[in-house]
């Protein structure tokens, strides 16, 4: 519980990253905590952050979340769920409601949109966009090692492309051609869903110690036709021995081709 606590923490602070936002937040639920007798509506927003932070908060309810639905790297998107946008509109709308003078309801409204502009950040200042680089959103190597084994599987009359991929690739491969066919995807990071041989291959692929031969065995038993290999050494050396094509190398990753018939 205390990983899950700690974590807990780290995302409080990634979210709010300095912003006083968060204080606007506390302080438009205090107001429409102390107004609630005559507003009734305001129960509503007030039970639903209350029960937000016992949710957010709570090791256990934080581990179970993190664990079954988005992730304990990107748990601080649980705050998507929380209107904080609409709390504090609600709040300072409720709370100008109540002056009678337009004049200073004018000068209220200016001082509060001035306090959000000042506690937040501008969205046009430097630094919060930089210069397209990949336009999928791709990690660098997938869309040339796609490339490299569509070229090839063209130029061979290769029409079904079986290809197993390093681990930091799995889930990228298909986003950007999804008529390749892999033996597993995302579930097999959680185990789930997979084959012997299938559970094999990505044992293989998530060990440091692999072995070539048992690797070529398992590619051969599953059918693939393309493999590709991201290491150096004696492993490498292996797969050019046993007749593996070399398709190419890209960014550190050889591209092989391989006939499952042999």
């Amino acid at each position: 519980m205390q990983k899950t606590w700690t974590t807990v923490l780290e995302m409080f602070e990634k979210y709010t990253n300095g912003s006083w936002h968060i204080i606007l937040l506390a302080v438009a639920l205090l107001y429409l905590l102390l107004t609630v007798k005559k507003k009734k509506e305001n129960i509503i927003f007030i039970v639903f952050s209350l029960l937000f932070a016992g949710l957010y908060l709570c090791p256990y309810t934080a581990d179970l979340i993190m664990k079954n639905f988005i992730g304990r790297s990107v748990y601080w998107r649980m705050f998507w769920i929380l209107p904080s946008i609409l709390i504090i509109a609600y709040a300072g709308a409720l709370f100008l409601s109540r002056l009678r003078s337009k004049g200073v309801q004018a000068v209220l409204l200016a001082v509060m949109v001035a306090v959000i502009g000042v506690t937040g950040t501008c969205v046009y200042f430097q630094g919060h966009y930089t210069a397209k680089t990949d336009l999928y959103k791709l990690p660098s190597p997938t869309v040339s090692v796609c490339k490299l084994i569509k070229a090839d599987a063209a130029e061979q009359g290769i029409e079904d492309v079986y290809v197993v991929v390093p681990n930091h690739l799995v889930c990228y491969i298909r986003q950007y051609d999804a008529s390749f066919y892999m033996p597993y995807g995302r579930n097999a990071f959680r185990r789930e869903d997979l084959t012997q041989t299938q559970a094999g291959i990505f044992s293989q692929m998530s060990s440091d110690e692999a072995d070539a031969e048992t690797i070529n065995h398992l590619l051969r038993e599953e059918g693939i036709n393309y493999f590709v290999w991201d290491r150096t050494g004696q492993t490498r050396d292996d797969f050019d021995a046993m007749g593996y094509v070399v398709v190419g190398d890209v960014k550190g990753h050889r591209v092989y081709r391989l006939d499952p018939a042999d």
